[in-house]
């Protein structure tokens, strides 16, 4: 299914949507109604459009791709979810990957596979079974992105490219810093290793099984201990998001039909 807008007009779907395929948008899409909205796609989504209203959820067996700045309260998929656009989404679950870039905002982000943060957008909470890498935020005075992740939870390894604040992580592999950054409580079962000789300013506490040469530069009121042999809880795994087709009689429609119904008894 295809929808693009063509001149003033809007397209208006109702409380919830069902579609079997894939689905690409385009333009102004509006859901007609004030309660809450689900778009269900048994396929792959799609979405370019400028204006997209009132959807709250999105559902998808396929990817999920959006190039465009909207606000959606969640996006499910059994693939990869890739936002690219400015978007701010309260939850993102993927059976695969989550890539964000370009000032998307992920709430909370949870990933079978990796999490790749490419963005300036702060985030509440982003945990994969995967590797997480955070990069890419704006940058403001003394090279410290003013971008914060609450908590970064990841079963494979944490790469921080350009981050300034972490308030909390619990890694069970390892840790690469390229960048300056702020912690609270930082809990790694691998090493952290600081290649460009980086500073890791701690407020309360971090613990990992780093050796003394790590190159890197801890500072803070905080407690830096190593060799700790920390033991974490792993991410659990997503189930995957099963889709159940309705079964439509269309000629009960008929009423609502804007072409010619022919029907033989």
């Amino acid at each position: 299914l295809k929808l693009r807008q063509k001149g003033a007009s809007d397209f208006f779907l109702g409380q919830q949507a069902f579609l079997i395929g894939d689905l690409l948008s385009s333009g102004r899409i509006e859901i007609d109604t004030a309660e809450t909205s689900k778009l269900l796609i048994d396929g792959n989504v799609t979405n370019t459009s400028i204006n997209l209203l009132g959807l709250d959820d999105i559902q998808s067996t396929g990817n999920v791709s959006f190039s465009s700045a909207e606000n959606i309260n969640s996006i499910t998929s059994n693939k990869d979810v890739i936002l690219t656009g400015g978007a701010i989404v309260q939850e993102v679950r993927s059976l695969q990957n989550i890539t964000a870039t370009g000032g998307t905002a992920i709430t909370t982000g949870i990933a079978n596979g990796d999490i790749n943060y490419a963005t300036s957008g702060p985030s509440d909470s982003l945990s994969a079974r995967g590797d997480i890498t955070l990069s890419g935020g704006s940058i403001i005075s003394g090279g410290v992105d003013e971008s914060t992740i609450g908590l970064a939870y990841s079963n494979g390894n944490l790469y921080i490219v350009n981050k300034g604040t972490i308030n909390n992580a619990r890694i069970l592999g390892d840790v690469e810093n390229k960048s300056n950054i702020t912690t609270s409580r930082f809990i790694a079962e691998g090493d952290i290793t600081c290649p460009y000789y980086s500073q890791i300013s701690i407020t309360n506490t971090l613990q990992s099984n780093t050796a003394e040469d790590n190159r890197c530069n801890f500072t803070g009121a905080g407690t830096h201990s190593d060799k700790q042999n920390n033991v974490l809880t792993p991410v659990i795994e997503l189930n995957p998001l099963t889709v159940e087709k309705p079964d439509i009689d269309v000629w009960k429609l008929r009423e609502y039909a804007n072409f010619q119904f022919l029907h033989s008894p």
